[in-house]
């Protein structure tokens, strides 16, 4: 890093800092892109992301790879106009995909630097595959008496009692801790249809609690407004397939004993609820094939998330996610 924020201690000293960097449901992401514009936030620093050594991906126009422009994450400030605390915001677009720790140590030494007093991490947990009824935030912290203000809130911030952090975010836990700098964790619940989404349900449930913490007086009515729009299309879309998928079941056309061909056909069909309960395929009955690549899908969910839509298809595909439920979800009982 070789931009500084000492510059602004003057102007921005005393101040909190929110950071956020990509991850489930665009939460921290989504967040901070709203502040900036809503709050109409001065930009004072670029602070370079991946270096020419780290690169983890190339562009590619036309056919041809093309070299990848140099990318920066970037620091904006907040001057409150009510005389209270002031905030500089950390978007960080671009994280660094080697050398995490020593990155967020310079960066946790540049907030301090700058007047920060706190460090808030905006993160995300991915949980079942239903909206809950309410937008739960949980609240994970470097010392137990920050945990204790977000308890003490009107509408406490549910501590996460047991999870793994894991990549940037760990490394800024780590490197808060290593500089004795006070940093809290807003995760806020993204259900797993919704991870590539900009679920705007939990970053206005964070942004809420956020505000709260730190005294700020915002009118979020806006983002209310999106977010309660975007839940009704999602409602709307999880009702519509579990429909189109109600009754449907898969049924070999030709029978083991009945062909020499030891791999079946199958054909999509519609049970009549007289033959649904016998007729709805499970586990004991699956082709041998299918449950070996059931078992390869689950490999693949545990080391990449993103293939969990498609694990879930396959099981009900053949009517299987009720005998797998625990299972698929205990995927996703960490902090994502």
């Amino acid at each position: 890093m070789d931009e500084s924020m000492t510059p602004f201690r003057e102007t921005y000293g005393d101040s909190w800092l929110l950071l956020a960097w990509p991850g489930a449901g665009q939460v921290g992401m989504a967040a901070c892109s709203y502040l900036i514009e809503k709050l109409g936030m001065e930009p004072l620093a670029r602070i370079r992301g991946e270096s020419s050594e780290e690169l983890n991906a190339v562009t590619i126009s036309g056919g041809l790879v093309r070299p990848k422009a140099e990318s920066y994450n970037q620091v904006f400030g907040w001057k409150n106009p009510s005389g209270g605390r002031n905030l500089l915001l950390f978007f960080g677009a671009s994280p660094p995909s080697r050398q995490k720790f020593d990155y967020c140590r310079q960066l946790v030494r540049l907030a301090r630097l700058a007047g920060v007093q706190r460090i808030f991490s905006i993160d995300a947990m991915v949980t079942g595959p239903a909206l809950s009824p309410e937008a739960r935030v949980f609240g994970i912290a470097t010392e137990k008496r920050l945990l204790a203000e977000l308890q003490a809130l009107a509408h406490p911030i549910e501590p996460l009692r047991t999870g793994e952090i894991k990549g940037i975010n760990a490394a800024l836990f780590a490197a808060a801790q290593a500089e004795s700098v006070d940093t809290i964790g807003l995760i806020g619940e993204v259900p797993i249809f919704a991870v590539h989404l900009p679920f705007l349900r939990a970053c206005r449930a964070v942004l809420e609690k956020f505000a709260t913490l730190a005294g700020y007086d915002w009118d979020l009515a806006d983002l209310k407004t999106m977010s309660e729009r975007l839940d009704a299309k999602l409602s709307a879309a999880l009702e519509h397939i579990e429909e189109l998928g109600q009754g449907l079941i898969l049924r070999p056309s030709v029978s083991f004993e009945d062909s020499d061909d030891e791999t079946p056909e199958w054909d999509l069909g519609r049970a009549d609820s007289a033959q649904e309960e016998d007729e709805t395929m499970n586990a004991s009955r699956l082709d041998p094939q299918e449950l070996a690549h059931i078992e390869e899908l689950f490999k693949a969910v545990a080391d990449d998330r993103s293939r969990a839509l498609e694990l879930k298809a396959e099981l009900d595909r053949h009517g299987l996610f009720p005998e797998y439920e625990d299972r698929f979800l205990d995927l996703f009982s960490e902090s994502a």
